[in-house]
């Protein structure tokens, strides 16, 4: 989960993840309304909660 200001989005966060990924995430969420290459979803306040733990679960079910 990354979590972040936009600006710092903006300049660091498509790195981060790319990172992220070479350390062997699997899945990567960003904490706001921010599109993030590379990123697998976003968290958002009011969004759809239940959407992202599915999708979460799926991720790790996948990785067994």
């Amino acid at each position: 989960m990354l979590c972040s200001t936009d600006a710092l989005y903006a300049e660091r966060a498509a790195d981060t993840v790319a990172a992220l990924r070479a350390a062997g995430a699997r899945f990567v969420l960003v904490a706001g309304r921010a599109e993030v290459p590379g990123a697998d979803g976003r968290l958002v306040a009011g969004g759809d909660a239940l959407a992202v733990a599915e999708s979460v679960y799926a991720a790790l079910e996948g990785a067994a």
